[in-house]
């Protein structure tokens, strides 16, 4: 990890946030006691 530049930081940062959007735009589209719904919330 040290050898990353802030540029490779900025940019993983970036694709964590994008992935926990998508993660709570399909959390808040599934059903409530679904496996996946579960699954998604821990």
């Amino acid at each position: 990890m040290e050898n990353l530049t802030a540029e490779e930081k900025q940019q993983s940062v970036e694709a964590f946030k994008s992935i926990i959007r998508k993660s709570e735009m399909a959390l808040s589209h599934m059903k409530t006691d679904a496996p996946q719904t579960r699954l998604l919330e821990k």
